[in-house]
């Protein structure tokens, strides 16, 4: 839709236009099995005990390592806590190559979030964008999300989060790792 309407920001459109490569590159090692496709922290509910995935309207058959990306995306930022997830969603440790396609995957997750947001402050009747501010990494974005001391959840600004998603797109794209993974796939 953006692409539509000419309004795709220039860190998308890069990231865009190398898509059918990154595609092709985590293609030859994917393994069709069930995905959510949208494991964003609205989607996860915790009881207490269990965590439940809901919102299944995206699901299909696909590379699980989109999940692991969108999981990376929204709650497991740093190269550690990524190493931890992949060991354990393995069951060992994970080879150059998974840390390639885990870190590919992040940067379609981020792009497609990325995406979403801009079409939601452009949609007719958004409000307007709020005055620019530094981009904060997405990370500290999150942080400051928690729940009100009512417990009410605080949903995201969709232009901060817009713009912080954009940045991190940004910084995703250009670092050393993407062409490294993109080398070892």
């Amino acid at each position: 839709l953006l692409a539509t309407a000419g309004a795709v920001p220039e860190a998308l459109a890069e990231v865009r236009a190398a898509s059918p490569d990154i595609a092709a590159a985590l293609a030859r090692h994917a393994a069709p099995a069930p995905c959510h496709y949208d494991l964003n922290p609205g989607n996860l509910l915790f009881d207490g005990e269990r965590v439940w995935l809901v919102d299944w309207e995206m699901a299909g058959a696909g590379d699980p390592f989109h999940d692991l990306g969108t999981l990376c995306v929204f709650g497991v930022p740093a190269g550690a806590q990524q190493e931890t997830l992949l060991t354990a969603y393995l069951g060992r440790l994970a080879r150059p190559d998974e840390r390639a396609r885990l870190h590919l995957a992040r940067l379609q997750a981020l792009v497609f979030y990325a995406a979403i947001f801009h079409h939601i402050t452009r949609r007719p009747g958004a409000p307007p964008s709020p005055p620019a501010e530094p981009p904060l990494r997405l990370a500290g974005y999150l942080a400051t999300l928690r729940a009100a001391p009512d417990g009410t959840p605080r949903g995201p600004d969709p232009h901060l989060m817009r713009d912080v998603l954009t940045h991190e797109v940004t910084a995703a794209w250009r670092a050393a790792e993407t062409a490294a993974a993109l080398a070892t796939l």
